[in-house]
This record gives structure tokens, sequence and C-alpha cells, in this order.
């Protein structure tokens, strides 16, 4: 089955998937893919699979090797010889007495899948939704949401192991965070509110007044002083300035960022137009150029 990939814009995958048997009734327009990743090494492909049926590991020709029916997401170190899988549990969470939703990570042997380490993380409120490596593999992030927040657990891919630095947000967002270059830092897009474009208690169909407003605020996380700086940004709109779908969710996303470089990020709007950012960011990032009322949907 063909599967649209669901992040800033909706994008046909090329391959042709074998799906799980538990999935063999579905249908395109039930099933998508909310993150995908590639091992350049062994030519493999980790989907997660939306709105919230497992993950999966496929060959580049589209075979299933690998069904995870509670599988948040997957993801591939560098060197191209594991896998790492996070899965959802259930009961408590036995981790030293933390409170909170268990999840279990597992590096597996590439080939066999063979599990070769595993280690339960608590997540606070939310099940555990991606996993987010640094360029290096050594140090990962398990991120979790629920209606009205989000954060990250930072683990020790190597040693498989929860690390102290965690984040939490008080809106919750569908775009996954991004290391650094470095990986010392780790950014993120958290949206504000859902009528953004007008003043508090708005309606859904009141058009602007005009005005600059905030859309989202970007965070960038040092990890190792453990220290969150906040950056609003915020878009410039003329009176009268309404979307053309205002109560869908992307109208209320900031998708990104993608690291481009040292000093360059990537984000996109909620019209789905795309904006460099240069690093370091100020305290306000202010786009004046004109939002489009419709977005963009396909490449």
């Amino acid at each position: 089955m063909r599967l649209q990939y669901l992040h800033h814009r909706a994008e046909w995958l090329p391959e042709d998937f074998e799906l799980p048997q538990r999935l063999e009734d579905a249908t395109a327009e039930e099933l998508f893919a909310r993150s995908v990743h590639r091992s350049p090494e062994r030519g493999l492909i980790g989907l997660k699979l939306g709105p919230a049926d497992g993950a999966g590991i496929w060959d580049a020709s589209g075979k299933l090797l690998l069904d995870l029916p509670y599988g948040g997401d997957v993801a591939f170190p560098s060197g191209g010889k594991e896998v790492l899988t996070l899965e959802r549990g259930f009961g408590k969470c036995q981790s030293g007495g933390v409170a909170g939703l268990p999840n279990t990570v597992r590096r597996l042997e590439l080939g066999s899948f063979r599990r070769l380490a595993e280690t339960e993380l608590c997540t606070p409120w939310g099940i555990g939704q991606s996993l987010v490596l640094d360029g290096s593999g050594t140090r990962g992030l398990v991120t979790w949401r629920e209606q009205r927040q989000w954060g990250y657990l930072t683990i020790d891919v190597r040693q498989l192991k929860a690390l102290p630095p965690r984040f939490e947000f008080h809106a919750a967002t569908m775009s996954p965070p991004a290391f650094s270059k470095d990986g010392k830092q780790v950014l993120s897009c958290n949206p504000v509110r859902q009528i953004w474009w007008a003043e508090e208690g708005a309606d859904w169909d009141d058009p602007s007044p005009g005005n600059a407003f905030k859309v989202s605020t970007i965070t960038v996380h040092d990890l190792a002083a453990d220290q969150v700086s906040k950056h609003d940004l915020l878009v410039t709109l003329p009176a009268g300035w309404r979307p053309d779908r205002p109560e869908d969710p992307d109208w209320h996303q900031v998708w990104g960022p993608e690291i481009v470089s040292d000093t360059q990020i990537r984000v996109w709007l909620p019209d789905g137009s795309e904006e460099l950012l240069s690093l370091p960011l100020p305290a306000r990032v202010e786009i004046t150029r004109p939002l489009k009322t419709t977005r963009n949907e396909t490449p």
C-alpha cells in the first residue's frame, strides 16, 4: 500500500509497503506515516504508523521485516548494525518508583532483530511518541504528548539508560524536536493558542484586526546546563486576514525545526511556507512577509 507521510505537508512515500496482517483491511484514508527513518547503510525503512497503529521496519522493496503493534517509533543509530525501538508498556511504571506511564526502549540487532538490551522509561503524562537521535547516535530523546502538554526524556543510546535533563512545555506540539549540529542543544517549536491571529476570546471565523501576533515559542535547551531559553516567533498580519480553514489543527502549528547548519534552522509557518532563521535566536523572531490564507498541502 502507498502511504502518505504527514508532517509539515502531506507527502506520498514512493514505496509500496506490505502491511502487517493485523492491518490488512486498512485503507490509505485510514492509515498514514507519522515518522519516517531510513538506514542508508542497510536500505531499511522504519515507520511510525498513524493514527495509532504501531510501527515497523521494511526493506527497500517495501517487504515487512518487523511488526511492532505497540510501537511508538523506531530509529537507526549510525553504523547500520542496530535499531532502536520505542514501545508502549502496560500497567504501572516500575523504574525506581517513578510515577508515570511505562514505555520500553529496546536495542535490536539488525537482520536477526535479536534483543541486545532494553530499558523502561516512565513518561509523566502521555505515552512515548517519537525517538530522536543526535548526529553521533550516542544520545537520544523520547518524546511524549498528551492533549495539553508535551515533553521529552533524554537517554544514553549506548548504555540505554535515562539521563537527567528533561523538558516539559504547557502546549502540545505534533512536531518532534531536533538536536543542534554539535548535539549540545535541543530545539523545538511550540504552539501558543489556537486562534493566534486575533485577540484572546475571538471566535474561529473572526478575522485578524491586523498586527504582529505570536504564533509559536521556539525553545532552546542547553543540555549541559539544563537551561531553557524561549524565543517568541511573531508574524505580522494585515487587517482582515483569516485562514481558509481556521479550525484545521495544521493552522495552529509551526513545524520544525530542521537543523540546516551551525548557524541556521528551518521552520514551516502555519500556511506551510518555510522560513530560514539565523542562530543564535533573538528573544523576538519577527516575520514581516505576508502569510497566505491557504496552506501548501503538496510538494
